[in-house]
């Protein structure tokens, strides 16, 4: 639609003061007897790189669980100093598809890619800012003036030579330093987590406590 209107570049923004920027799919949608069905979250990260437009996320409040995944397919990221993050997919026990990883190393390195999948836990705003998942910090009230100077910058830029720059960025990003064999071995594993009993378990609670 933003292309259709000719727009150069799209802003994710919550509304202002609100304590959760995104936490990714809804948990009311965890059904356990359809973990693998389409995932809507997923389906917008998949238009967020496709899109020829830059996008930037304006975060304000916390981050959880597919949120970052959105936060990875954002061109520029904007945040505010209360804006932490946290990946919780393994207090579940749900899997990500071995791109979805690679993407996360290639953004904020091996060691804090463990930390955020391996303690579940939050990391504060200036440590996402210091591996590279901000590109600026700023307080509450310099939010949109930041994210309109970056604005300013990209629409003074050639549209194709913008859409041509992401296209390639997030395409080498992309890239897996796996074999055919490697790759379609974890994604069996992937599978193989999906239908653990602890898993589905897991999900059944949280999704009992939620009706």
């Amino acid at each position: 639609e933003a292309e259709e209107q000719r727009a150069r570049i799209i802003v994710l923004r919550a509304q202002p003061g609100t304590k959760v920027w995104c936490a990714g799919h809804d948990l009311r949608d965890l059904n356990p007897s359809a973990l693998e069905d389409e995932n809507l979250s997923l389906e917008v990260c998949r238009k967020i790189q496709a899109s020829p437009l830059p996008v930037i996320a304006a975060v304000e409040g916390q981050v959880f669980g597919g949120g970052l995944l959105l936060l990875l397919c954002c061109d520029l990221v904007v945040a505010t100093k209360d804006a932490s993050v946290a990946f919780t997919a393994n207090k579940l026990g749900i899997p990500l598809e071995p791109h979805w990883y690679a993407y996360l190393i290639s953004t904020v390195g091996l060691h804090m890619a463990k930390q955020l999948l391996l303690t579940a836990a939050p990391i504060r705003a200036e440590d996402a800012h210091r591996c590279g998942l901000y590109n600026r910090l700023v307080a509450a009230s310099e939010l949109d003036a930041s994210v309109a100077e970056f604005a300013e910058q990209i629409i003074a830029c050639s549209p194709t030579g913008l859409a041509h720059s992401k296209r390639a960025l997030n395409s080498i990003a992309w890239q897996l330093a796996l074999s055919d064999v490697e790759q379609a071995e974890i994604s069996q594993e992937s599978a193989r987590l999906l239908a653990n009993s602890d898993v589905k378990e897991r999900i059944a609670a949280l999704w009992k406590s939620i009706q």
